[in-house]
């Protein structure tokens, strides 16, 4: 019990010596945060829409698990060419070259995540009742409009840490 405790104390410790986050490294933490709790809304709110005991919940959660790998990896897609575009805003000579492929895969990417939606909501919809499909129905709805507003706001924080980054460089 003794060396369990010294342990546990030697943890905290030893990540003070540690180097601070970059911007990066935290910027990717928050967006690890925010997929958490979007992820925990989701599964939450869907048991609590369906009268779902904790079992049920979590079988539904391992249904939908590989959907959301799935659309994970083309998100990511999808934010790289966010990024060419947004960098072509600003005149890069490289990115601009790459933006008409860039927006292409933005707006195939986004048909595609809608797609892998669709098939996590028929993959639920065979493990449920007629009645629980239409609550569930109605929950998504409620949970894509939460879901845009968490990832705006999440949009705003990281916004707002750049520019305070940019400007704590600039006094340096």
């Amino acid at each position: 019990m003794r060396r369990f405790l010294i342990a546990l104390l030697a943890f905290p410790l030893a990540s003070l010596g540690a180097n601070p986050p970059t911007p990066a490294e935290r910027a990717a933490a928050n967006q690890k945060r925010v997929q958490n709790d979007m992820h925990l809304l989701r599964i939450i709110g869907l048991a609590d829409a369906l009268g779902l005991s904790e079992a049920e919940a979590l079988r539904l959660d391992r249904i939908m698990h590989p959907f959301d790998e799935r659309k994970r990896e083309v998100r990511v897609q999808i934010n790289e060419a966010a990024k060419v575009i947004q960098r072509a805003t600003e005149g890069d000579s490289a990115a601009l070259a790459r933006v008409d492929q860039a927006m292409e895969t933005v707006l195939s990417g986004r048909v595609l995540v809608a797609e892998i939606d669709k098939e996590m909501i028929q993959a639920v919809a065979r493990e449920i009742t007629p009645q629980q499909r239409a609550k569930m129905s109605v929950f998504f709805a409620k949970y894509g409009q939460q879901a845009r507003q968490m990832a705006a706001q999440a949009q705003k924080l990281r916004q707002a840490q750049q520019q305070n980054n940019g400007q704590q460089n600039k006094g340096n």
